[in-house]
Parts: structure tokens; sequence; C-alpha cells
């Protein structure tokens, strides 16, 4: 009984990214770093127009893989999707590439304060047009906490209460950047509560009351904007299940590594066939996984109408075995499988933590019977 995690797609990109995880892994000091600017990934989806690489979802998948499978948690959907997709919805076009530009440099680092639970597309902040600026309300809750951002991203709903002849009339979603340092300055008019989810990534509830910033620095409140919230909802299942497909392959390799190496009552425990049954079926379940990634990344590639559908049935089955599989190698691993020390169980963290990131499983159900229904 063998088994060695194959990429799900192989590659420069995704050696590096290995190469970088195996380094950092057991190295806190490099692992507590912060390598998305230093290694070039945010500028993977920025266009060369705009300075970045021009690259592609794939490229991404590729990274978020090879850190996947030694357990390396980074900000990567977050900072590397979120942000350059949402501000693709800039209508400028030199404020766009303005923007971008300093992102792909790494002269700016900035941070999403968006709505991440259930779905990107229900903002839970309100802003409402008053004269020359906007008043944002509402709490955001689980989203990345960045300490080296210089800059914020917030995602709003409009008033339905505005009564004004600007453009923004009619428009439901808009996008405001705010630096860092004028966020620092409104304070009195924002809570912010910091937590650690089961897998050790920092997350943040940030509340705003009211907070008024000028009208200046909404960038987007166009079509194009509600264009770029669904491609950033679809991107994000995408990475998220690669993440998960990629820990669940390293988690497999590992755990029969344990079982051929675990001596009991004088023989492997390897040799144990229920034992070897229960790893069948984390494998099975874990190609099945690929082969829905492989198809959504197909899909959305080569932008399938029922892209979303997809995306959004692979979550949820995402969900479901990985938690069955995270399960099993604990079980599998015995009193070692609690053991944060071991690589598996800290991959079995993360797969359970990844279930409920960008809808968990009956988020998804329920859109699915939904959007069934109304057929």
């Amino acid at each position: 009984m063998s088994f060695i995690a194959e990429p799900l797609l192989p590659g420069p990109i995704f050696d590096s990214a290995k190469r970088f995880a195996n380094d950092a892994q057991g190295h806190a000091e490099q692992a507590s770093r912060d390598p998305i600017t230093s290694m070039g990934w945010t500028a993977t989806l920025i266009p060369e127009s705009d300075g970045g690489v021009g690259g592609s979802i794939a490229d991404l998948i590729a990274i978020i893989d090879g850190l996947s499978q030694h357990g390396v948690k980074h900000q990567i959907i977050e900072r590397c999707v979120l942000v350059p997709s949402l501000l693709s919805a800039i209508t400028d076009t030199g404020s766009r590439s303005a923007w971008l530009g300093q992102i792909a440099s790494g002269d700016i680092v900035v941070s999403p304060l968006l709505n991440t639970q259930p779905d990107l597309g229900r903002q839970a902040i309100t802003a409402k047009k008053q004269g020359d600026s906007f008043i944002l309300s509402g709490t955001v809750k689980g989203t990345a906490f960045t300490p080296q951002a210089t800059h914020y991203l917030i995602l709003a709903k409009q008033d339905n209460n505005i009564k004004d002849e600007s453009p923004e009339q009619g428009h439901h979603s808009l996008l405001f950047l705010i630096s860092a340092q004028a966020l620092a300055l409104t304070l009195a008019a924002s809570t912010t509560k910091r937590f650690v989810s089961i897998d050790g990534m920092a997350t943040q509830d940030v509340s705003l009351s009211n907070l008024s910033i000028p009208a200046s620095l909404c960038l987007a409140c166009s079509n194009e904007l509600d264009q770029a919230i669904q491609t950033s909802i679809q991107s994000a299942l995408l990475c998220v299940g690669a993440d998960s497909v990629g820990a669940l392959g390293a988690l497999i390799e590992h755990t029969i590594a344990y079982l051929k190496n675990r001596i009991q009552f004088a023989v492997p425990l390897a040799s144990f066939q229920v034992l070897r049954h229960r790893t069948v079926d984390m494998y099975i379940r874990y190609e099945s996984l690929r082969g829905m990634l492989h198809e959504c990344l197909r899909q959305l590639s080569t932008q399938d109408a029922s892209a979303t559908r997809s995306l959004q049935l692979m979550k949820l089955c995402v969900g479901e075995d990985t938690r069955f599989c995270a399960q099993a190698a604990i079980q599998l691993h015995g009193g070692m499988g609690i053991t944060e020390e071991m690589l598996a169980a800290r991959l079995a963290q993360r797969l359970i933590n990844n279930e409920y990131r960008y809808g968990d499983r009956l988020y998804h159900s329920t859109t699915l019977q939904q959007t069934r229904a109304s057929l």
C-alpha cells in the first residue's frame, strides 16, 4: 500500500510554492512571514498592462496546491483573488491601472473587509450617500486579518432610501478603498474583534457605525462591479476547493506512511484489513473530488453558463467528503491524530475549517435546491 499525492496542475509554479512551503514547515519565523508580496503572488491575476504578470486562475490554483500540501496558511484567496478581481471593476482606466500596479509591485498591501460568509454577494455593510460623503454601517464577520495592510477594500450595498440624481442611483453594490491610516483615525466609529480559526488563520470581526468617508473613495458602482462580484465568488469557490483537495491528498499520503511504519501487535497497522478499507474509502473520495475540481476549472476557463452551479455542487461535495476523510485520518492515527505536532492533524483541521469558508454545506445545498425549483 503506497501513495504519493500528485499536483493538481504540475509545473514550475507548483514546484516553487511547494519548495517555499517545505522550507517554511517547522520554521515558525519563516512561516509567520508574509510571502505573498515578496513572492510576487499578488501580481498573478493582474494584467501585464497594469504591472502584473497576466496569469490565470489555474496559476493561483498551482500556488494554493503547493502550499496546502505542507499545511502552510496564507491569505492567497483574499489578497490574490478577491482584491484584483473586484478592483478590475473600476471603470476609470488610469485609476484602475494605478491601484493594480501598486499592488503588483508591493507598494501597497490591500486587505479585503468582505462578507465571505456565506456569500460575497450578500454585503453586510450598507452605504448611505450624504452630501459629498458616504455613511458606512454594518458588521463584517470572519474576514481576514492582515497586519501588514496599508489599505482596506470594502464592498457595501447601497441604502435603498437614497434619493438623489447621482450616477450611483439604481446600483446596489459599491466598492470602497480606504487607507489603513484613515481607518485608524475613525476607531471611535468602528469596533474590531480578532480571532484565530481552528487551523490557525487570523480573522477578525469589524463593526462600522456611521463611518463617514469621502465619496471619492468609492471606486466602482457600475454593472461591471456586479460582474466582478460574480467572478470573485466563482474564483473563491474554485480556490478553496483546490486548497481542500491539495490538503486531502497530502493527508492520505501521510496517513498511509503512518500505517506502514506504526507497529501494533508486532505487525504494521497497514496489515489490518479494516484500516486498509477505510484508507481506500478516503482515496476514492479524493480522486472523485480531483475530477470535479478539474471539470469546474474547465467550465470556468471556458465561461460555461453552468459554472456557478458546478462550483456550488463541488463545494458541497468537498465539504462532505473532506470532513469524512479528516475524521477517518484522525481515527487511523489514534491518539497521535489529535496532536498538532503531526502534520496530518493540522491538515485535518484545515479541511474541517475549509468547509465553512465561502458557504458551508447547508448554504450551498439550499441554494442548489432553490435554483432547481426556479427552473
